[in-house]
C-alpha cells in the first residue's frame, strides 16, 4: 500500500514510528504495511495515558486497583524506576540509531503505566514525571502528537505554552534505575 494513503488513514506520526519500528534503520528491507495497527494503538495508548491518567478500562474488574500486595510507595518506586530505566535505555538507543528498540522500550513503559492508570499512583508526582518523560522521549520520533499532548498538559496545569521541541533532554536519576529485587532463573 502507498505510504501516502497510510498517512491519510493513520497520520504522519504513526507512519513515521512504524518505519522506525520495522527493523534496524541501516539494514533496510521490503516495504509492507503489516503491523502498522500496533504502532497506531501504541500512540492511542500514549494519548489516553496523558489525557486520562485517572480513567479506568471498562469491563476490567481490577481497573483502578493497585496490583495485589502492592502499596502506593511500591507503585511510585515501580513507576519512577521504569521511567528512568527507559530514559537510560532510550537515550542510548537514540545515540546508537537503534530506533526499533527505542520504540519497543517506550511501548514497554506505556504498558507499565497502563497498569497504574486509574490507581492512587496516577495522582502522584511520580506519575507526572513518568508521563512527562514518556512524551519527551517520544517527541523526536513522533513530533506532532507529542506537541499536541504537551500543549494540553501545560494548559491543564495552568502553565504557559512552550513547545516540547524546545525542552532539554531529561536528566536521568540513576538512583531510580536500581531494582530492589531481581529474578534469577534456576
Amino acid at each position: 500500500q502507498d505510504p501516502d494513503k497510510l498517512v491519510e488513514t493513520y497520520g504522519a506520526d504513526t507512519v513515521r514510528l512504524f518505519l522506525m519500528f520495522m527493523g534496524p534503520w541501516d539494514q533496510g528491507g521490503p516495504w509492507s504495511p503489516t503491523g502498522i495497527g500496533g504502532v497506531h494503538r501504541f500512540l492511542n495508548r500514549v494519548w489516553t495515558l496523558i489525557l486520562d491518567g485517572n480513567g479506568r478500562e471498562p469491563g476490567d474488574p481490577n481497573a483502578g486497583a493497585l496490583p495485589a500486595g502492592e502499596t502506593e510507595a511500591d507503585a511510585i518506586r515501580t513507576i519512577r524506576g521504569a521511567a528512568h530505566r527507559t530514559l537510560r535505555d532510550v537515550t542510548a538507543d537514540y545515540e546508537g540509531f537503534r530506533f526499533n528498540t527505542m520504540i519497543a522500550k517506550l511501548m514497554e513503559l506505556s504498558n507499565t503505566l497502563f497498569h497504574y492508570r486509574g490507581t492512587v499512583a496516577a495522582d502522584t508526582t511520580a506519575w507526572d514525571e513518568a508521563t512527562s518523560l514518556l512524551l519527551l522521549m517520544l517527541a523526536p520520533a513522533a513530533p506532532h502528537i507529542t506537541e499536541e499532548l504537551w500543549k494540553r498538559r501545560l494548559a491543564a496545569s495552568g502553565q504557559p505554552w512552550t513547545s516540547i521541541h524546545t525542552q532539554s533532554w531529561p536528566e536521568l536519576d540513576v538512583s531510580a534505575t536500581s531494582e530492589s529485587t531481581r529474578g534469577i532463573p534456576v
